[in-house]
This record gives structure tokens, C-alpha cells and sequence, in this order.
């Protein structure tokens, strides 16, 4: 390449997800006692409904945990982008099931535009609204009437982030496992139970880095020139596929993809250049045997497969080109936390062997100057749902 910046920020991200672990050790027992002071046991009993959104990884930290809010604490949950819930779910939403619902609106900096729009309608509206951030003096809190703190000691280094996503989606679990307890719908023994395999989770992401480190950095090397890597993955597991494809976007700008693995078979199957990279997510659970059927046509239509899949698994790995186990067994809503890490160990190994500095180095056109928001965080925001002018918008003529 001709353009290639100086990163001293490379290999950060690796260096981070060596570190995640520890990170979730220190997190699930301080996140889980202040979860108990942020959601009061009438508010608890009130809700019947649970929306949450964020944009980037404040998008995919809800998508992989609603499987928890709905399985667990037993609550019909929408997870979706910041947007489409404040600006298409907020406005439609019955008085009645409005005074129900709790609204979470995720934003690491707390400034993201529309996050704190679906928190303003959300509150306009009448909902509980809690904000999830690590900036408790942020404006998204002045539309909160709870605030989850997710702020870390760590610091990312300019990596693309890591830290912070795991600490929202150890956030959303927490606050979920709240509502389930308080509402009775599993007693404090099995919320132990839960919060115990958080931090097993911690035990298998130790072993899983340690056997599987080495082999991404070759995978990496291997596929620097591919021309397209797509990320599939589904239920909880979704959101880790377009996370993986977020973070190649961050660290090296390679447009890539995340998909659902059902999705595969109605849209990508059919892509002429039968050269795509497909990164199939595939832990035990609901999903595992589409995966399976859709990895062999994958195959069969000569596709270059990489499996993230519970070691020991034989139909998807017998098929696979690379096979990078995941050393642990989790209940499903739990594994997003330990099936992310082949995928950020790729994205930074990918970043250094194609030269490519995190985020474009900040370079033009891409630069975030000293002071000033990124562009995600700026435009209009809308306070009421007055302001959106409904009655234009179903105007039939």
C-alpha cells in the first residue's frame, strides 16, 4: 500500500481482548449491586415491556442481549437501532402500554443524537426511561429518569472499542436479571446462577484467546487479500455478526457485512463471486442446526468457511476451511460474550497485516478534530413527539 500511517495504536484491540476476562471479573459484582439501586422494585413490578436501542456497538450490546430480557425475565423486548425506536415505536405505542414500558437508550459518551432522542420521546411519552452510559453527566441523562453507569477504569487506546461494548452488554444482562428477580420470574438462587456464568464466561474467554491466538493471526494473514468477508450469526448472535463486521469497517476499512445465518439462504447464496469469506457464529442453541444446513451449501457452492463454534462440535467443523473453538459451554444469551473474540482477534491481526491504521488514522476525510463531536452525534434532535408531525406523516390522500 502507498498510504500507509504509522499506528502506535496497533495491536491494541489484541491486547485488549487478552484483557477482557479480567475486565468481566471486576464488572458483573459491581455492575449487579447497582443495578439493585437503579431499578426500585415498584418500577420493577410496573414494567410489561422493554425497548432499547443505540447506534454502533450501543446497537449490537441490545440485539445480543434481548434474548436475556425476553427468555429470562420473561418481557416482550424490541431492540433495534436508536432511531427506528424513538422515531417509529415511541410515537405508536398506546397510553396504556406506554406507562408500561421501560425505554433504555445506550450511549457509551452519553451525546449520541439519537439516543438521547429515543430517550426524550420515550419520556415525552410517559415511558420509564433509563439511560445506559458511561458519562453520568451527559445530556442523554437529562432525559433519564434512571442512570445505569457503565463507566470502566480501562481505557481502549484508540483501539476500535471493546471495553466499552462488553460493559454495556454486561449493563443490559445485570438489568435484566433485576426485572426477572423482582417479578418472580426466577429466584435470587438462579440469578447466582446466572451472574456465576457471567463470570465463568471470563474463565473461557482466558482459555479460548490462549489456544486459538495464534491460529487468527495465521487466518488473518491468510485472508488479507480476500475481497469480502461476510459475518453471520443468529438469535443473541446476530448482533455479534454485525459487530464483527463493525469492528473490520473500524480497524481497516474493508466494507464488510453482517448477516442473519437464515438470511444467507435467501439473499447471499446467490452472490455470482462464490470467493466471499463467510464467518459463520454458530454456538449450541436454537439456531445451530440452520447453521449447520446452510454451512453445507456454503460449502457446496465453494465458498471459503471459518466456524466460531463450542470446541468439540463435529457437523459445521467437519466442513469449515478454519475452525476456531470456543473452549466453554454457556447458556445461549450468554454467548455473546465469549463468541466475539475470534472476531476481534481477527479484526485487529487483519488490521495489521493490511497496513491499514484503526479509524483511517484520522486522516482526511476521515478526521474527528480536538474538541468537536462526531458527525453521529450531531443534527436535530426531537424533545416531543408533537415535534415529528404524525398526522402529516399518515396523511392519506
Amino acid at each position: 500500500m502507498s498510504d500507509v500511517i504509522e499506528d502506535k495504536s496497533k495491536g491494541l484491540l489484541r491486547q485488549n481482548v487478552m484483557d477482557k476476562g479480567n475486565l468481566i471479573r471486576e464488572i458483573v459484582p459491581a455492575f449487579h449491586r447497582q443495578a439493585g439501586t437503579v431499578l426500585d422494585a415498584e418500577t420493577c413490578l410496573r414494567i410489561r415491556r422493554v425497548v432499547m436501542g443505540g447506534s454502533g456497538d450501543s446497537h449490537f450490546a441490545p440485539m445480543c442481549t434481548e434474548m436475556m430480557f425476553e427468555a429470562v425475565a420473561k418481557l416482550p423486548t424490541e431492540a433495534n437501532r436508536s432511531m427506528s425506536i424513538g422515531r417509529y415505536t415511541m410515537p405508536f405505542l398506546s397510553e396504556r402500554d406506554v406507562a408500561s414500558t421501560l425505554a433504555i437508550g445506550v450511549s457509551v459518551g452519553g451525546g449520541t443524537a439519537r439516543a438521547v432522542e429515543l430517550l426524550s420521546l420515550a419520556y415525552d411519552r410517559g415511558a420509564y426511561t433509563l439511560a445506559m452510559t458511561a458519562n453520568p453527566e451527559s445530556r442523554i441523562t437529562k432525559v433519564a429518569k434512571a442512570v445505569f453507569n457503565t463507566k470502566i477504569a480501562r481505557v481502549e487506546g484508540g483501539a476500535p472499542g471493546m471495553f466499552t461494548y462488553v460493559a454495556s452488554m454486561i449493563g443490559l444482562y445485570t438489568v435484566a436479571l433485576r426485572l426477572a428477580e423482582t417479578r418472580k420470574e426466577i429466584s435470587q438462587t438462579e440469578g447466582d446462577a446466572w451472574r456465576k456464568a457471567m463470570l465463568r464466561a471470563a474463565d473461557i474467554i482466558d482459555e479460548t484467546n490462549k489456544k486459538i491466538s495464534d491460529k487468527v493471526r495465521k487466518v488473518a494473514e491468510h485472508l488479507k487479500d480476500a475481497p469480502a468477508i461476510v459475518f453471520y450469526g443468529s438469535g443473541p448472535n446476530f448482533g455479534t455478526a454485525l459487530y464483527g463486521a463493525a469492528k473490520i469497517v473500524e480497524g481497516d476499512g474493508w466494507h464488510e457485512l453482517g448477516q442473519d445465518i437464515e438470511e444467507w439462504a435467501h439473499l447471499q447464496r446467490f452472490t455470482r463471486d462464490r470467493s466471499t469469506v463467510c464467518f459463520v457464529i454458530a454456538p449450541p442453541g436454537l439456531s445451530y442446526s440452520r447453521a449447520v444446513e446452510n454451512c453445507r451449501e456454503m460449502k457446496r457452492l465453494g465458498h471459503y468457511l471459518v466456524a466460531v463454534v463450542r470446541d468439540g462440535e463435529k457437523e459445521i467443523s467437519s466442513l469449515a476451511d478454519v475452525v476456531l473453538p470456543v473452549y466453554g459451554d454457556l447458556p445461549e444469551p450468554l454467548t455473546p460474550l465469549v463468541y466475539s473474540n475470534a472476531v476481534e482477534l481477527f479484526t485487529s491481526d487483519h488490521s495489521e497485516v493490511t497496513g491499514e491504521p484503526y479509524f483511517r488514522g484520522r486522516r482526511q476525510p476521515w478526521p474527528v478534530p480536538a474538541g468537536q463531536p462526531y458527525p453521529t452525534q450531531g443534527g436535530k434532535i426531537y424533545s416531543t413527539v408533537a415535534e415529528l408531525d404524525l398526522p402529516s406523516v399518515l396523511k392519506v390522500d
